[in-house]
């Protein structure tokens, strides 16, 4: 019945392979970002050590490079957040900005947050593109969007999950990876 009306019309029946690339891509498994910072008045600068940290050879590296002992000075150099990116399904249509221009989520589309930036702003996985969004539903209780009358436009599924792991140098030049980056103080601009 529908090949016969697109018939009428003038247009043939999508094939499984044209109806395959309209799926929209699916971020990568776990999600790098590299260089990454992940909050407000985040600095890469002279770090406390505050906590016995075992450096390693590399993000994920299984090789022990070092012990760092409490009460020593690192450089923080660079760091990179592995996202395991969390599905967030959209509710409502809900107005944004994407790169300087306004769009819409809409209702039944999905995508994924990626990292945290501050302020309220992740990076997120839309459409096969990372943007930036202010995700209000992150966020319960008391005048959050999931205690208004007419709930929040979209609900995220399963936990957010990141590790954040951060270079550092020893005032011996020795450089190696943690991904216990509380165990650092002296991080936040904006006072730690």
């Amino acid at each position: 019945m529908v090949a016969a009306f697109l018939a009428l019309v003038g247009l043939e029946m999508p094939t499984f392979a044209q109806t395959a690339q309209q799926v929209e891509p699916k971020p990568p498994e776990v999600f790098i970002d590299k260089g990454a910072c992940p909050f407000e008045g985040c600095a890469y600068r002279d770090w406390t050590v505050d906590a016995d940290t075992q450096l390693y050879d590399g993000p994920g590296g299984k090789k022990l490079a070092i012990l760092l002992k409490k009460g020593g000075r690192v450089t923080g150099l660079t760091g990179e957040v592995h996202v395991k990116p969390q599905l967030v399904r959209v509710l409502r249509d809900q107005p944004s900005v994407k790169d300087g221009k306004a769009f819409s989520f809409r209702k039944g589309e999905v995508f994924y947050l990626l990292t945290y930036l501050g302020e309220g702003e992740y990076q997120a996985w839309y459409k096969g593109e990372v943007i930036q969004v202010a995700p209000d539903f992150v966020w319960q209780g008391a005048n959050t969007c999931s205690d208004s009358p007419e709930g929040c436009w979209a609900k995220p599924e399963g936990k957010y999950q990141a590790t954040w792991w951060v270079k550092v140098r020893l005032e011996s030049g020795a450089e190696g990876w943690s991904n216990e980056p509380d165990n650092f103080g002296n991080k936040d601009s904006l006072g730690d």
